[in-house]
């Protein structure tokens, strides 16, 4: 895992602004952690149990280039980040909104 830590919002191509990505190494391998702003996204009123589309995608690579991509849904498929139907879905309960 290189140094950088950045949330990337593939559809508007833009870094999260107020994103805090945070991982550390476990014995079984990663703890990972990221808090992103729900303002980001524009959507109105958060409300529960309502359906989010969502894919992470962690890099691994020198400073030059990836070397590494796994991903939580669509590992191993390519150009994920322009087809939503790859990825997975968040919600959020009651007592997540409070």
């Amino acid at each position: 895992m290189g140094a950088e830590k950045l949330a990337w919002d593939y559809q508007s191509k833009t870094a999260i602004e107020g994103a805090l990505i945070e991982y550390k190494k476990t014995q079984t391998g990663y703890s990972f952690e990221a808090k992103i702003p729900y303002s980001h996204f524009n959507i109105g009123l958060l409300k529960p149990n309502q359906l989010f589309d969502l894919e992470v995608a962690i890099n691994n690579g020198d400073g030059t280039k990836r070397i590494h991509q796994s991903k939580w849904n669509s590992d191993g498929v390519e150009g994920f980040h322009k087809n939503p139907s790859f990825w997975g879905n968040i919600s959020f309960n009651q007592t997540d909104i409070e």
